[in-house]
């Protein structure tokens, strides 16, 4: 196995880890596609956890000033 299949699959795996469980892919072209859609994911929940935890912070301190 070359070094870059050995790549893709470590990062197939780490996308797993944070992202969702096992999505099925057979062959390395499925899963270069589902790495993508699990790293684009990945960024959606943090432009999300970011914005819950701006809006947490807001209304913390809009709490403090009365």
């Amino acid at each position: 196995m070359g070094f870059g299949k050995r790549f893709g699959l470590n990062l197939y795996y780490g996308m797993l880890i944070l992202g969702s469980n096992e999505i099925g892919p057979v062959n390395t072209l499925e899963m270069l596609v589902c790495s993508i859609f699990l790293i684009f994911a990945t960024f959606f929940n943090v432009f999300i956890i970011g914005d819950i935890i701006s809006l947490m912070m807001a209304l913390n301190s809009a709490g403090n000033e009365i």
